[in-house]
């Protein structure tokens, strides 16, 4: 059976520290039927000239300015040609069978959108590297221990699903420059009644801030808290939103 393209998109903005690693242990998969497409939204230290000359298979949007992370992804699958499709932020790297199991994971089962789990950048697995994603009544992601029921989310660092799914489902909101999208979007998921998973003993070695500056400033602050007020507006029918919205300005405010 042939197997499917996937099309792995790869939103950067400024964060050529990071493509090498990254770059690298994609380009070593075992599995060929790959297509990288990396969404490069303004950067000005020289991201692209490095990825033209040392990865010249790696397909290159250049936006010319920042979209965001929501709107840069949607431009990379806009131009991608894979039946599957999966996002993957600039500062990770995977082990070389990564693709071929999650491809194979989600080819053997029902899940709609499936992820690995997450660990920090060392090779080591740590145990609080295995939880679930949920979120609280306010729409605040929270962790909880792994076997306590299916994730409300997975996150953005790595993802997996089809292109079909994608626009059938709204895929994720330009309105969300940062933050919060992929949340956004699960929860829209699950309105669908659509079923997502982690694969298990699957990784993404992650090592944070690749597409945003270490640290909460300002406009981080800003992005996280109107998105999150953006996806309850959203997502919750009226008669949620008469007793939360009141909670949310008096914990936020």
């Amino acid at each position: 059976m042939k197997k499917p393209l996937v099309s792995v998109i790869i939103v950067n903005w400024n964060g050529k520290k990071w493509l090498k690693e990254c770059l690298d242990s994609l380009v070593a998969q075992t599995y060929k039927q790959i297509e990288i497409v990396l969404v490069d939204n303004g950067s000005t230290d020289d991201s692209v000239r490095f990825v033209e000359l040392h990865y010249p298979s790696v397909h290159i949007i250049e936006t010319r300015k920042n979209l965001g992370f929501a709107a840069g992804n949607n431009a990379g699958i806009a131009e991608s040609k894979g039946e599957l499709i999966m996002l993957l932020n600039n500062d990770i790297w995977v082990d070389k069978s990564f693709i071929a199991s999650l491809v194979s994971f989600y080819s053997s089962h029902s899940f709609d959108v499936v992820g690995p789990y997450e660990a920090g950048p060392g090779k080591e697995i740590r145990s609080e590297d295995n939880v679930i994603r949920k979120i609280d009544y306010l729409g605040h992601p929270i962790n909880i221990n792994q076997g306590a029921g299916r994730p409300f989310f997975l996150s953005g660092v790595a993802v997996l699903f089809s292109r079909k799914l994608y626009f059938e489902t709204g895929s994720l909101d330009n309105n969300f420059f940062m933050y919060f999208e992929e949340i956004d979007w699960f929860w829209r998921l699950h309105l669908y009644n659509k079923k997502i998973s982690h694969v298990p003993g699957v990784y993404v070695h992650h090592y944070g801030t690749g597409s945003s500056t270490a640290g909460i400033n300002e406009n981080i602050f800003l992005w996280r808290n109107q998105n999150t007020l953006q996806m309850l507006l959203k997502n919750y029918r009226l008669f949620n939103l008469i007793w939360v919205l009141p909670l949310y300005f008096i914990i936020n405010i």
